[in-house]
């Protein structure tokens, strides 16, 4: 018998599976059901934090600004671009100050995101300018 909801009319459903044998097919042992739950917690994770925390009280605030500034502009490019991947179409509004209010818009998130935690492209800038002995202030 066709389902009224199926598209058409016509074709139906197939029926539902018996739910006795469906089960049984299913079913694990105890120690399948381990081994299975065994490799999900050892399964890898994303790696921990490969920059170590930076005290930022012992950084030259030039180099604290000039790497936040850094953030911030490959921020705003990748939203710019961002904004360019998005097709056009008769319904957007795509008017020049629309534009520029964007893009304001934009730089502003960027320079707000990099002042605050960022993503880690400052505190990455640092440590290397650390490691070549460029940003510490009492040296």
């Amino acid at each position: 018998m066709a389902h009224p909801l199926a598209p058409g009319g016509a074709k139906s459903f197939p029926p539902p599976p018996n739910t006795a044998q469906h089960n049984q097919n299913q079913a694990q042992s105890p120690k399948e059901f381990a081994e299975q739950y065994r490799k999900a917690i050892e399964a890898p994770t994303s790696p921990p934090k490969r920059v170590p925390e930076i005290d930022r009280t012992q950084i030259d605030p030039q180099v604290l600004q000039a790497a936040q500034k850094m953030e911030s502009m490959f921020l705003n490019e990748v939203m710019k671009v961002m904004r360019q991947s998005i097709p056009k179409s008769d319904l957007s509004m795509d008017s020049n100050a629309i534009q520029i209010y964007q893009s304001m818009r934009d730089q502003e998130f960027a320079d707000k995101a990099s002042k605050g935690e960022g993503f880690g492209m400052a505190e990455q800038i640092i440590q290397y300018l650390e490691q070549s002995g460029y940003n510490v202030r009492n040296r």
